[in-house]
């Protein structure tokens, strides 16, 4: 039960997130359109690849499956 409660919470967290940043959401509109350089290597990361890579660290709770990660 404490695991469910846990899975709520931090759904209603990232549900609260992104309704606060509603107004600064820029859709994907598909692979390698957008990309991610980072200012020290200056390595290209798909933009998708790099949101989710962010999304982890910031809720490293929530699991991803492969098939999540495309």
């Amino acid at each position: 039960m404490n695991l469910y409660n846990s899975q709520e919470e931090t759904r209603r967290i990232i549900i609260s997130d992104i309704v606060k940043k509603r107004g600064a959401i820029v859709p994907i509109i598909g692979d390698d359109v957008i990309a991610h350089k980072s200012k020290d290597s200056r390595e290209e990361t798909p933009f998708q690849k790099f949101l989710q890579q962010e999304f982890q660290k910031k809720y490293p709770q929530v699991e991803m499956s492969d098939a999540d990660a495309v």
